[in-house]
């Protein structure tokens, strides 16, 4: 199911922006998984994600959500998508909620 939102571009790059900065580092900063216990919760599959388009004024964003938690925003480099990050953030869904998004012109 595609959810539609009505946002303005500076309340989605605002919300972004205040949701990324420790929550990021700290998720990217996490002991090595072979440290963790041998109990962990079942990792979610790269096709186990919320699609989400996000209508900011004449322009359609798409996101990928994954898992529940605590936020971590994944942004894409040059010339890649939001699919870059299929395997990592199934990973980090565990115990953060992923978002994934397609920068304007990519994905």
């Amino acid at each position: 199911m595609t959810g539609r939102t009505d946002l303005d571009r500076r309340t989605v790059l605002c919300a972004i922006t205040a949701a990324s900065g420790s929550i990021l580092t700290s998720a990217l900063l996490a002991g090595p998984a072979s440290a963790q216990s041998s109990t962990q919760p079942a990792v979610a599959g790269p096709t186990d994600f919320e699609p989400i388009d996000v209508k900011i004024k004449d322009n359609t964003v798409f996101v990928r959500r994954y898992g529940s938690g605590s936020p971590v925003l994944l942004v894409h480099g040059f010339p890649r998508s939001s699919l870059m990050w299929r395997f990592v953030a199934p990973l980090l869904a565990v115990d953060h909620t992923v978002i994934c998004v397609d920068l304007r012109g990519y994905g």
